[in-house]
């Protein structure tokens, strides 16, 4: 099964790059924005399904099949945007010192930032606060519809969670298609 991410990897390590600068949590020198170093996103070459389409199959190769078990299906989707890992990681250099994308429940992606220094809770969850509104559409523009796409069919949710250098959560909220 080949997913095709890379819309979904440049937005999150935009937002990733983003949420680091308007958290007011960078050393006296910060890096550079990482959303400039984004490469160029090509056009998903699956087509978008219909509405009967996403409730009832998703996209192998191109091909529609009758849909997978949910949990399955997120599952491999989960595998799939692993592999972007390396990639999100070298875009936001120095940032966090490990980023998980995992699977809960049957429906809902998990996108996991953890800072690699100990930065200012209140601040940090202050500025990621206010791109709430840019999860929110880069859920419902890109991320979903790849999931309704392939298989993950049932309410799907993505949830962005940040957390401080030592574990303890500093935000976390799930975003669905609207």
């Amino acid at each position: 099964m080949t997913i095709d991410l890379r819309r979904a990897a440049a937005c999150l390590s935009a937002t990733a790059a983003l949420t680091f600068a308007l958290a007011g949590c960078a050393a006296d020198d910060p890096p550079q924005a990482a959303a400039t170093e984004t490469p160029p996103v090509a056009a998903s070459s699956t087509p978008a399904p219909s509405a009967n389409d996403a409730a009832t199959s998703h996209v192998v190769d191109g091909i529609a099949e009758p849909a997978a078990d949910q949990a399955a299906a997120l599952a491999a989707y989960v595998a799939i945007g692993q592999e972007q890992i390396p990639t999100l990681m070298e875009l936001a250099p120095g940032i966090y010192s490990e980023i998980t994308i995992r699977g809960e429940g049957d429906n809902t992606l998990v996108f996991e930032y953890t800072y690699a220094d100990q930065v200012d809770a209140d601040v940090a969850a202050a500025g990621i606060d206010v791109m709430a509104s840019t999860f929110q559409e880069m859920t419902a523009s890109v991320i979903i519809p790849e999931m309704l796409t392939y298989g993950i069919t049932a309410d799907p949710q993505v949830a962005y969670t940040y957390l401080n250098a030592d574990g303890s959560l500093i935000w976390s909220q799930a975003f669905g298609e609207e």
